[in-house]
Order: structure tokens, then C-alpha cells, then sequence
């Protein structure tokens, strides 16, 4: 019976450590996911680092033209204008698609920043209900476990009053028996080997 019950015991360990291990694959994975989405942060603050940088640069090479540009107004504007779009690779266009450009800047990081978050939320709603399925479980497979050795203790119980019935029934025959003996031995005389 004991080694039932550590058989019992020995599995519904062995059943948790399973769990326990796949609830340290889980956050494992979560963990590379994060780790995924920071990486990707790192990648977009890299990106804007050059972009800052190439715009830093462009600035510098507008600042330095319109130098030139002012010195070589009296030039030709037309050629000169001409000459600078074509050294910056810029073009030509008016303020109003400027600003279009800078809203869909912006908006381009507004809908990544919320794709982020949504993203987030949703890998850690998905932690929360694989750790919640795992902890129930567990939890079921505990109160399974339980009543199958609440179950034994039961029938261990009535297993030791039977064998205890028995083994006192077992003495009172086996003082009957000797009674019945003792009672069916006094008026006979046993002869054998009296020749010997």
C-alpha cells in the first residue's frame, strides 16, 4: 500500500515538475518575445538615429548652398536652384505635400507604437491564460490525486478491520479446536508405541 501511495506521490511530482518545466518554457518563450520586440525598438531607434543623422547632414549641406545660394543670386537663380536640388537629391514640391509627408511621419508612429502595445497586450493576455490553464491543471490533476488516495486510505482501513476480523475469528476457532481436542482426549489412552 505504501508503495502505491509513493507510486501515487512519485507521479503527481514527477506531473508538477512537467508542469513546472512547461511554465518555464512558456515565460522562456515570452522571453524571446520580448526579447524580439526590443530588438525591434532597437532597430527603429537605429533607424531614426540615421535618419536624424542624414537630416543633420542635409541641413548642413542646405545651410552650406544657401550660402552659396545668397553669393550667387545675382548669377542666375534659376540655374543656381536647380544646381542645389540636384546636389541635396531633393525635389521640388510645394509646403502643402511638405506637410502631408510629416503627418504620414507621424502617423506612421502612432500606428507603430499602438501595434506595439496591442502586440504586448496580447502576448501577455496569452502568458496569463496558458498559466492559468496550467495552475487548473494541476489544480484538477491535485484533487484527482487526492480522492484516488483518499480512495486507498479508505479501502486500507477496511482491508486491516477484515484481516483483523479474520485473524480474531482464525484465533477463537483454533482455541475451539484446541478446546474440542483437549475435550475428546481425556478418556482415551494412547497405546501406540507402548512395544517399542
Amino acid at each position: 500500500m505504501q508503495e502505491q501511495t509513493s507510486k501515487i506521490l512519485s507521479k503527481s511530482a514527477n506531473d508538477i515538475i512537467k508542469a513546472l518545466n512547461s511554465l518555464k518554457q512558456v515565460s522562456s518563450n515570452i522571453e524571446e518575445m520580448s526579447n524580439e520586440v526590443t530588438n525591434l525598438d532597437y532597430q527603429i531607434s537605429e533607424r531614426e538615429a540615421k535618419l536624424k543623422e542624414m537630416e543633420v547632414r542635409t541641413k548642413e549641406m542646405e545651410r552650406q548652398l544657401m550660402v552659396e545660394l545668397d553669393l550667387k543670386v545675382k548669377e542666375g537663380m534659376s540655374q543656381h536652384l536647380n544646381s542645389f536640388l540636384t546636389a541635396t537629391g531633393s525635389v521640388a514640391i510645394d509646403k502643402q505635400e511638405y506637410n502631408d509627408l510629416l503627418d504620414l511621419k507621424r502617423d506612421y508612429q502612432v500606428n507603430l507604437n499602438e501595434e506595439k502595445k496591442r502586440i504586448t497586450e496580447e502576448l501577455h493576455s496569452k502568458y496569463i491564460a496558458e498559466q492559468n490553464l496550467k495552475i487548473a491543471q494541476i489544480n484538477a490533476e491535485r484533487a484527482e490525486d487526492k480522492a484516488k488516495l483518499s480512495t486507498l486510505e479508505t479501502r486500507l482501513v477496511d482491508a486491516t478491520k477484515a484481516a483483523e476480523t479474520w485473524r480474531e475469528q482464525l484465533e477463537a476457532e483454533r482455541a475451539a479446536s484446541v478446546e474440542r481436542q483437549k475435550a475428546s482426549s481425556i478418556g482415551t489412552i494412547n497405546v501406540s508405541g507402548a512395544g517399542k
